[in-house]
């Protein structure tokens, strides 16, 4: 290169893949053993709670104390003004958490103009009126959402219970149950069963239910001695399967034309529970899938056949083999936390800034522990395949320690201490892959390091013979290329090589001949005075 005897090589740096450690994240909210369902909610289950029984225990410690939550309602008179005020219980309503829950728009809010009545409000509304001693039925009421001055301890208001539901429901809204692969690393298959034989046994329940309160409802509006109390009856027995407007409108009274108004009231209902009834009965056609957790797909979408798509479905499943492991893995949550049994706290607030189901579950917890249900923050954290005193992936490596290789990393939101042992059913919020790239990465540098010594000429050099009409001669071409490489030296000379003749420099070479025999310059004229 040096020498110019051939152009430099191109320099070419090879681009890997950038290799790391990959890791998966996923929280579940988790449960273990028989449902417990908070106080103050009715005894009797309604449908949706007989079919989601965990459901809806988690719902009523989201949502907190029915009996304590204090639902206002005004009476109006002509003029607009409030003529009286009652107050009303929420557990007098004999609805489920998981009524409350799914009887809300998610996408609504009791403070935005004109925003329609849920079904919940309507629901006490409806209440207000039809309960001995209530109202009217003809009273025009409303329901007061603000916060009353003299609630006592503990005590929350409807407003409350309606936003904190909203906000349980963009929670679940898309979200679906745990199986036993969500708590096995991603190179595992087949470790667990899911309980395909109790998850059945609740669809077919609730499709009968379905069938039963659908054709209850068309017996009562074919029937010529059908009341207005029956009908209000079999209007509630099937909005509790989601299907709406179910709250009958006219809460009280037994004239013909009311009669006549519930039945129509009745007829509508039933073209929506009909559909689903519909869907339900393709759904049974389907052929029966062998594997498990595509058999566990096809009764989830059966259950949503009859509440409606948003429903979500929790089968109950073991963890076989594995639940050794998983028991040992929790057992040492706060080891692998560094000792800090705090630091999936810390871990859970940064990726609820990026991560909108964390947000979500942690708007909903929130939520619950400033109410006092019961429900709060309690993240355990279980990292598979498990290794006695190995740092969890979701906190920084120790600087002179590696990140444990292909890990799982299972963050468990509980509300009691899991029994790997009994059956297990679970939420999965959200799960994501991520690669810790690598400290060092090996690359190259390609050149080809035997390049051609061919170029393209740089100049040509034309030569005649120096005697006019004689042949060339090999010592002819040879002094002639002495001489032109002795010209092109005398070229390059430099005013370091001439010393100190250099100050004369620049200065010009003129051909001069006294004779005229050869091309010259006349400076004669130039020096003139």
């Amino acid at each position: 290169m040096a020498q110019g005897d051939a152009p430099p090589p191109e320099l070419d740096v090879a681009h890997p893949a950038r290799s790391g450690t990959p890791l998966t994240h996923r929280l579940l909210v988790l449960f273990s053993g028989a449902p417990v369902v908070n106080a103050g909610w009715p005894a009797a289950a309604s449908s949706r709670a007989t079919a989601e029984p965990m459901l809806n225990a988690w719902a009523s410690r989201l949502l907190g104390d029915a009996g304590k939550a204090r639902c206002t309602i005004e009476r109006l008179d002509a003029t607009g003004a409030v003529a009286e005020t009652r107050r009303l219980m929420l557990n007098a309503l004999g609805v489920a958490p998981l009524d409350v829950l799914y009887g809300v728009d998610a996408s609504t809010s009791p403070t935005q103009p004109n925003a329609a009545l849920s079904d919940i409000e309507q629901r006490v509304i409806y209440v207000a009126k039809h309960m001995t001693g209530g109202f009217d039925p003809g009273a025009d009421l409303r329901l007061q959402h603000a916060r009353p001055g003299d609630l006592a301890a503990g005590e929350t208001t409807l407003f409350d219970v309606l936003e904190q539901a909203r906000a349980a429901g963009r929670l679940i809204a898309g979200l679906r149950g745990a199986d036993p692969e969500d708590l096995n690393p991603p190179e595992r298959t087949g470790v667990g069963t899911i309980d395909l034989t109790e998850l059945e046994a609740r669809v077919v329940a609730a499709e009968k239910a379905l069938s039963a309160a659908h054709s209850g409802l068309g017996a009562l509006v074919a029937s010529a001695t059908k009341t207005a109390e029956a009908l209000r009856g079999g209007l509630l027995d099937l909005g509790a399967f989601g299907a709406g407007p179910a709250v009958p409108v006219i809460s009280g009274g037994e004239s013909a034309a009311d009669v006549a108004v519930l039945a129509a009231q009745a007829a509508a209902l039933m073209k929506t529970s009909g559909v689903r009834l519909d869907q339900g009965g393709a759904l049974r056609a389907q052929a029966v899938a062998t594997d498990p957790r595509a058999r566990a797909g096809q009764l989830a979408d059966r259950m949503r056949a009859v509440f409606g798509q948003s429903f979500v479905v929790l089968p109950r499943f073991g963890c076989g083999m594995a639940s050794t492991e998983l028991s040992g893995a929790l057992a040492a949550s706060q080891a692998v936390q560094g000792g800090d049994e705090l630091a999936a706290n810390g871990w859970f607030v940064q990726h609820a800034r990026l991560r909108e189901p964390l947000a979500q579950l942690s708007a909903c917890l929130r939520g619950a522990e400033v109410l006092g249900t019961g429900e709060r923050l309690n993240l355990s954290v279980a990292q598979l395949p498990f290794i006695a005193n190995e740092r969890w992936v979701g906190l920084p490596p120790n600087p002179n320690g590696a990140l444990a290789v292909s890990k799982l990393s299972l963050v468990l939101q509980t509300t009691a201490p899991i029994d790997t042992a009994e059956p297990l059913t679970g939420l999965v919020i959200d799960e994501w892959t991520e690669i810790v790239p690598s400290m060092a990465e090996s690359t190259a540098i390609a050149f080809q390091f035997a390049p051609p010594d061919a170029g393209a000429p740089q100049c040509l050099l034309l030569a005649v013979p120096p005697v006019p009409g004689a042949d060339w001669t090999v010592d002819t071409l040879r002094q002639v290329l002495d001489e032109t490489h002795d010209l092109a030296k005398l070229r390059a000379v430099d005013a370091e090589m001439l010393g100190e003749m250099a100050q004369y420099l620049p200065a010009l070479m003129l051909a001069f001949n006294a004779k005229d025999n050869a091309v010259s310059t006349d400076v004669a004229p130039l020096i003139r005075a």
